[in-house]
């Protein structure tokens, strides 16, 4: 049987949703769609402003802006891609206010593949891993790392959010992506 759909991949930055999201693309013969991608769209028609984005100064001032349009985007995102592999950007399925984590919560809810991706089960190893990639993902693209980041890896690890959301964690650890997508494969249900 094929795997209900849409699977959706959540996580902090650079936890390994989008490795895993690809590899498992090509493993199922499924679509594969970043949110932080696909997302901007409706985030835009929502009224997001592109010029305000791009004039904040950190991270953090840049998250504040797109945090309004964010579960529109979610909303629009499962209706137009919903026979996809979703890899969540962490923003995507993390808020800290109860109205907004229940909103997601019922837009997930009926999705049996919601699968939460950490790099270790401890959570103070987590954040370490994740600052370290996004830290070097940063220097390889040419830029500097933003430090307002390195909150929010400590929110999106202990994030209560992705906890009440997703359907089981995998952790990545030192296995191999191949390793890791078969056992995505292996617990997923069937439509």
């Amino acid at each position: 049987m094929a795997p209900s759909l849409p699977i959706v991949l959540i996580g902090p930055m650079a936890a390994g949703k989008t490795t895993l999201a690809r590899a498992l693309s090509v493993r199922l013969g499924l679509p594969y769609a970043p949110l932080d991608w696909v997302a901007f769209s409706p985030m835009v028609l929502d009224g997001f402003d592109v010029r305000v984005y791009e004039e904040a100064e950190t991270w953090a001032d840049k998250h504040a802006l797109r945090l309004p349009h964010l579960l529109p985007a979610v909303r629009a995102v499962l209706r137009d891609f919903g026979e996809y592999i979703l890899d969540f950007g962490a923003g995507h399925a993390h808020f800290d206010e109860e109205v907004e984590r229940e909103e997601l919560a019922a837009l997930l809810a009926p999705l049996p593949n919601v699968i939460r991706v950490l790099p270790a089960a401890d959570p103070d190893a987590a954040v370490r891993i994740c600052v370290q990639r996004d830290q070097e993902r940063w220097r390889r693209a040419g830029y500097d790392w933003d430090a307002s980041r390195a909150e929010w890896h400590d929110r999106y690890v202990r994030s209560a959010c992705f906890r009440q959301v997703a359907k089981r964690t995998v952790i990545t650890g030192s296995r191999s992506v191949v390793d890791c997508v078969e056992e995505i494969v292996a617990g997923l249900h069937d439509a």
